[in-house]
């Protein structure tokens, strides 16, 4: 008997093999995890475990889902929202504001940028490892209809740093964020700071990053200024300026 459920060529060009072991046959996350090696994807990570970003087909677990941010990047499925976000976009001790559509919110060509990458170019030559990181917003929508709930309508964070041109680089998970919470890398020397603020309808997210000198206060001073990418306005899930309860309820809570 075979040790596994799926078997498949990495990253084979125009001729691909995929083994699949008996009944496995009919689960369609097992050949998704196997044609998504055909096309030259690695296993999608967490730190110390192989298998672990379980809300990527790439990853373990069960359940139809999509690719993460990073694997669809590689694929050339997905696009950065904003571009490539270096010094000159992140700049320091300021929140830039984003409304970040769900991975599998549009599934046509004039939706596809569905992620932030944010390259710390920021870190000086000589320091720690310059980590691409990719920001994404997962709800079961489309064919991501299989997420566990544990991985849903969260932020996910990752760190992926190969190109699209067949690196045997990893993407690693670093943290699914919930509503009203945080990622910040104390680790990596990004001093990135990320921030899930509300859930909107229609599958999208306002999402803000930051990067900081010293400690993650810095970008919550008082006197930090808000960059919205997408240009004030009520409705954009983010509470800035005049806006109140009154004015914007869709921004503002109720006193």
């Amino acid at each position: 008997a075979c040790g596994w459920a799926g078997l498949g060529s990495l990253g084979c060009g125009s001729l691909c093999y995929t083994w699949i072991m008996g009944t496995y046959a009919y689960q369609l996350d097992t050949v998704f995890h196997e044609l998504g090696h055909n096309l030259g994807l690695q296993h999608s990570t967490t730190p110390g475990n192989e298998y672990g970003d379980c809300a990527c087909a790439m990853g373990g677990c069960s359940g139809v889902r999509c690719f993460n941010g990073p694997q669809n990047w590689r694929l050339g499925w997905a696009l950065p929202l904003g571009g490539d976000l270096k010094t000159a976009q992140v700049p320091l001790a300021a929140w830039r504001v984003f409304q970040l559509p769900a991975s599998q919110k549009g599934i046509t060509a004039s939706d596809d940028r569905t992620l932030l990458r944010i390259i710390p170019d920021w870190i000086p030559t000589g320091g720690p490892k310059r980590n691409t990181f990719y920001v994404t917003y997962r709800e079961k929508l489309n064919f991501d209809f299989g997420l566990n709930n544990n991985w849903e309508r969260r932020v996910h964070v990752h760190v992926y740093n190969g190109d699209q041109a067949g690196s045997p680089e990893k993407p690693e998970l670093q943290m699914a964020v919930s509503e009203r919470g945080e990622y910040v890398d104390n680790f990596m020397g990004s001093n990135l700071k990320v921030r899930f603020d509300a859930r909107g309808a229609g599958g999208v997210a306002a999402v803000r990053i930051c990067r900081f000198s010293t400690t993650p206060t810095e970008c919550d001073a008082t006197n930090s200024p808000i960059v919205n990418a997408n240009g004030p306005s009520c409705g954009d899930l983010i509470c800035t300026g005049t806006e109140t309860f009154a004015t914007c309820p869709q921004d503002c809570p109720a006193p």
